[in-house]
């Protein structure tokens, strides 16, 4: 079988050539009832040659969605969630799993619904089984893997492991792979260690969940967390200082709000005065209500004016270790702690700063070699209103608006969420770009480019991302 992309008007298609299926039940199985788990399918005769058209619209397939960013644990493990499902869904059809294709080629990850949708081919042909292709694709999964994530990659051997001995169904090894992966997860005593801890009220002391990156999670629940104290104790840590800061805004709109109320009510007062007779218990009454009005009219504007003030203050405080010259501050801490007079405490940090500065200006300019200057190639292009230039200096490099995906971030609807990918030619000495898959196209000198096409960009060349229109340079 030959493996080709087309698009019309509205689709974007992987296309099959070569199909012998014929009138097969399998076809009309799988093209008129889609079953949950595997891409639309629609079997197409032209010139006497039946070709199987799937709809690849807003997916990738695993070479390209995991070529930079390799597949963690969440996503492995959806992977053969999704292979166990999708055989249980086959039989309900009367359909086996002999006729899925498995390669990184024909397993399409949804950008939207982040499932993994698989390739079914009712082909008659002997070479087309599941078996021996799932041993290679297993195979294949390491590469994929990102290498940081030691419980994906513990997954994916033994699901090698499993591949290699023979006589076990696909469904077999998924399983296996899934339950032995279950119990190392989970201690003697029964408790669940599979994953972070989500949508949990409390954390253990000093502990807070964390991504894959590091960075801490929302639970959806305040989190204690207990700091060390200046007498040795630990007391609770309530938040990161932004509630302060957020209760001092809140304040200071509060008081801004009360002033004009009060206003409001000083100059009504006024009006009333004015236009109408006030015998003396009326007079007293409107004279005390001015009173009142002016009084806390000044309160209020008083606090917002404090919390102004505070907030500068507090950004003058942070100045200095926002523009890069923390260690500043940190020395001057440093000597008060020992003991270190003003004075000499200035010129030390002025001998320090004096020092590397010259250590930095005595430094040998490097020179760039004419390799570096091709790799130092951009991107520069407008769309709009907006102006773009996007570095090649690294690469390979992925343009889109998905930010988990994509390398540069182009925040636009007509752009895919992976749209083009750049990348070296392997030599070192041109540069490729690769449509992928997007729904607006990728053009090249004012050609669309075929779904997945390849082509190489030199100095000069114009390059269509969505709306916007590049002059690489």
């Amino acid at each position: 079988m030959e493996m080709r992309f087309d698009r019309d008007v509205r689709h974007n298609y992987m296309v099959l050539c070569g199909i012998t299926c014929g009138e097969d039940y399998r076809l009309r199985m799988v093209s008129e009832n889609h079953p949950a788990g595997l891409l639309r399918c629609s079997l197409r005769n032209i010139n006497g040659e039946s070709y199987l058209y799937y709809e690849i619209d807003s997916k990738q397939p695993m070479r390209n969605r995991y070529a930079d960013k390799g597949l963690h644990i969440g996503e492995v493990r959806r992977l053969l969630r999704g292979i166990l499902q999708l055989a249980d869904t086959l039989e309900d059809y009367l359909l086996d799993m002999d006729h899925i294709l498995f390669s990184a080629d024909c397993v399409y990850a949804d950008m939207r619904t982040e499932e993994f949708l698989f390739v079914y081919c009712p082909s008659s042909e002997e070479d087309v089984t599941s078996v021996s292709g799932f041993c290679a694709f297993s195979e294949a999964l390491l590469s994929y893997v990102d290498p940081e994530d030691e419980k994906a990659a513990r997954v994916v051997y033994t699901l090698c492991a499993l591949a290699s001995e023979h006589g076990m169904r696909v469904t077999d090894m998924v399983r296996a792979a899934l339950e032995e992966d279950d119990e190392q997860d989970t201690d003697p005593a029964g408790e669940d260690r599979s994953g972070v801890m989500e949508n949990m009220g409390t954390v253990p002391t000093g502990e807070l969940p964390t991504d894959r990156g590091g960075c801490i999670r929302n639970t959806g629940s305040p989190v204690p967390y207990s700091m060390p104290s200046g007498n040795g104790e630990d007391k609770p840590f309530d938040g990161w200082g932004e509630d302060d800061e957020e209760k001092r805004e809140k304040k200071g709109i509060a008081g801004l709000v009360w002033a004009v109320l009060f206003m409001l009510v000083l100059i009504g007062n006024l009006v009333i005065r004015q236009r109408f007779y006030l015998n003396a218990q009326e007079n007293y009454l409107s004279l005390a209500t001015a009173g009142v009005s002016i009084a806390m009219t000044a309160l209020s504007l008083i606090l917002w004016f404090r919390g102004r003030g505070e907030k500068k203050k507090e950004d003058t405080e942070r100045e200095p270790s926002e523009s890069g010259n923390g260690w500043m501050s940190a020395g001057i801490e440093e000597a008060e702690q020992v003991g270190i007079p003003g004075s000499e405490r200035r010129q030390q940090i002025s001998f320090r700063q004096q020092s590397a500065d010259d250590e930095e200006a005595s430094e040998e300019t490097t020179v760039l070699t004419d390799l570096e200057d091709e790799r130092c190639s951009r991107l520069y292009g407008r769309g709009g209103e907006k102006t773009i230039n996007i570095s090649l200096a690294q690469l390979p490099l992925t343009v889109g608006k998905l930010s988990g995906c994509a390398d540069y971030v182009i925040r636009d609807p007509s752009v895919s969420r992976m749209h083009t990918r750049f990348f070296g030619d392997g030599t070192g000495k041109a540069t490729q770009m690769k449509d992928l898959n997007s729904t607006n196209g990728t053009f090249l000198n004012g050609r669309r480019l075929a779904p997945n096409e390849t082509v190489s960009i030199r100095s000069g060349d114009e390059i269509g991302i969505g709306r916007f229109v590049f002059e690489l340079r």
